[in-house]
């Protein structure tokens, strides 16, 4: 499978409106860039972010558990997301993506405001474009 660029642009678009719908407190805008039976999970919260943060190891799948998940987090710190340095891969029925993160939060003194990560994805090409059937996030 080759990697178009538009399938690229399609991805960081989608990458976008997942980080604003987060940052802007809309839970139907984040669910909606996961498949109906996708999952996120945050896979190991690490001692830099631990200081900076309580957030919780744990996994959320389909529809109704992503949208709890998103409910209670959607818009509640004031913080800004970042994605970038993305891979793709071809994998299976789509792409694996790794990917760095950034999150600031706003609340905090300018030396705590930044946390770090990893993002792993599988994405898949539906019919309304690419959403995330799995996304893995690691903290630093």
């Amino acid at each position: 499978m080759t990697i178009e660029t538009r399938d690229r642009l399609e991805i960081e678009d989608l990458a976008a409106r997942y980080n604003l719908a987060i940052d802007l407190g809309d839970p139907a805008g984040w669910v909606a860039s996961f498949l109906s039976d996708g999952e996120f999970e945050i896979a190991e919260v690490g001692p830099r972010t631990g200081t900076r943060r309580q957030l919780a190891v744990g996994r959320w799948r389909g529809m109704a558990e992503l949208t709890l998940f998103a409910q209670t987090v959607a818009g509640v710190l004031p913080c800004r997301h970042w994605s970038y340095n993305r891979v793709l891969t071809p994998a299976g029925d789509g792409l694996d993506s790794v990917s760095y993160m950034n999150v600031y939060y706003l609340d905090f003194p300018p030396g705590d405001q930044l946390i770090t990560g990893i993002m792993r994805d599988h994405l898949v090409r539906v019919d309304v474009g690419w959403r995330f059937a799995r996304r893995k996030i690691t903290f630093d």
